[in-house]
């Protein structure tokens, strides 16, 4: 297609053909496989041009919303778009060298296999390398969302980075020198079969070593939701995990000497033979046994530790704490208030408490204040107890309910609403809250209220 025929098939004037003017709404040219010379648009929108298998050179386009080249298989030296949302180049197989793009949302390169050294991009959200399978020393992106490496099997000494979500590295095999990344969410070790001494990763919520089959003295993660450790065998003495979630140690025979974690879920121990008499772990959830397992005389499993741990989980002596499901890094405490800020973030809030066990979350202290009153007064579950699973209400009214009978604060149940609830309605059901919430913070209690009778 030439000039003339873009200019009118897309409504567009010369001067926004080429940049001079701005498009002002989203430009979709899904057809087009190529692109004529000198087109250079500045779009308010959005920018599809996913047939497109090849862009001529000086093609360097503005976009305020998402960039779609998925097709396109190589780009020419000097291509560095600026795009303001999300830039989608899933079949390029190699970058040029300059490329390194500022992009607030996601950069799809699922089908790299090598970059440059020069190659060091900031992305605001997911950053996706599924293809990749080596990278230079000097590689330390900065990603706000989730990091996928799913096909490298090795890094280097001193990759150590900070992912705001989740960094996926499924195919590593082991884990080099002072590596210690912090992951806002989810680290992703499948495969890993060694990890080195001082391994010690700071994680929001899961860590997945289901291939690790014997742990080194002093691995002792901060963990803020589960620990998959399904394939280990042994474990060191002394070795006593705080985590948020549940361990998996259902491939452990034995258990040591001072084996007494901390755990706000569930412990699966369901290989293992015999109980120590000095095994005393604090469990929120249930431990799992085997039916044949031998146990001291006069041990029983209520001798574990049964406790609502789920409200207040504490790392290096108060440094990072898990709230309310929420798992955040303290910068200062004074007196019940501390002032805190999640991994995936630099913004702060404020975490306080009435010394009773009860904690809210704000962003100011006034806002946390009105919500620990709020969890510890201002709760009458009788108003919902006429209503079924079928029961609707509308969208205000439901987050109020959820509120009251789990005593969720508004600043966990804004994370919620912001930032996992997708396509948000005018009314929900009771069964609808009940499946969007099945995993938060409180869940299982909101169930509860409405099915026990049924």
């Amino acid at each position: 297609m030439n000039k003339e025929e873009l200019l009118e098939y897309a409504g567009i004037t010369e001067r926004q053909f080429l940049g001079l003017d701005v498009i002002r709404k989203s430009l979709y040219l899904q057809l087009l496989e190529s692109l004529p010379e000198g087109f250079n648009p500045n779009v308010s929108g959005n920018l599809g041009l996913r047939g497109a298998t090849s862009i001529p050179k000086g093609f360097n386009p503005t976009v305020t919303g998402t960039l779609d080249l998925r097709s396109l298989k190589s780009v020419h030296k000097g291509f560095n778009p600026t795009v303001g949302e999300n830039l989608w180049l899933n079949s390029l197989e190699s970058l040029p060298k300059g490329l390194n793009p500022v992009i607030t949302g996601s950069l799809d390169l699922r089908s790299v296999t090598s970059i440059p050294k020069e190659f060091n991009p900031t992305v605001g959200q997911n950053l996706r390398l599924s293809s990749l399978k080596s990278i230079h020393k000097e590689f330390n992106p900065v990603v706000g969302g989730t990091l996928d490496l799913e096909s490298l099997t090795l890094v280097h000494e001193g990759f150590n980075l900070v992912v705001g979500e989740s960094l996926d590295l499924g195919s590593l095999k082991s884990t080099p020198k002072e590596f210690n990344p912090t992951v806002g969410k989810n680290l992703n070790l499948c495969d890993v079969v060694l990890i080195h001494e001082g391994f010690n990763p700071i994680i929001g919520k899961d860590l997945y070593l289901e291939s690790l089959k014997s742990i080194p003295k002093g691995f002792n993660p901060i963990v803020g939701g589960n620990i998959d450790l399904g394939c280990t065998t042994s474990i060191p003495e002394n070795f006593s995990l705080i985590v948020g979630g549940d361990i998996w140690l259902d491939s452990l025979i034995s258990i040591p000497k001072n084996f007494n974690p901390t755990i706000g879920g569930n412990l699966d121990l369901r290989g293992v033979t015999s109980i120590p008499e000095d095994f005393n772990p604090i469990i929120k959830g249930g431990l799992w046994l085997n039916g044949s397992v031998k146990t001291p005389k006069n041990w029983y499993e209520g001798k574990c530790q049964y406790q609502d741990v789920s409200s207040l989980l504490s790392w290096k002596d108060g440094k990072y704490v898990r709230v309310d499901g929420i798992f955040t890094e303290v910068l200062h405490t004074r007196g019940n208030i501390r002032k805190a800020k999640k991994l995936d973030s630099d913004k702060e809030f404020y975490l306080v408490t009435d010394g009773n066990g009860n904690y809210a979350h704000g962003n100011t202290i006034r806002e946390a204040n009105q919500d620990l009153l709020f969890k510890t007064t201002r709760r009458n579950k009788s108003d919902y107890e006429e209503l079924g699973v079928d029961s609707v209400l509308p969208y205000v009214d439901a987050i109020i309910c959820y509120r009251v009978i789990t005593g969720a604060c508004s600043f966990g149940t804004k994370d919620f609403l912001n930032n996992r609830l997708k396509n948000k309605q005018k009314q929900y059901s009771i069964k609808e809250i009940i499946e969007l919430t099945k995993n938060e913070y409180k869940g299982e209690e909101f169930k509860e209220f409405f099915t026990k009778s049924l």
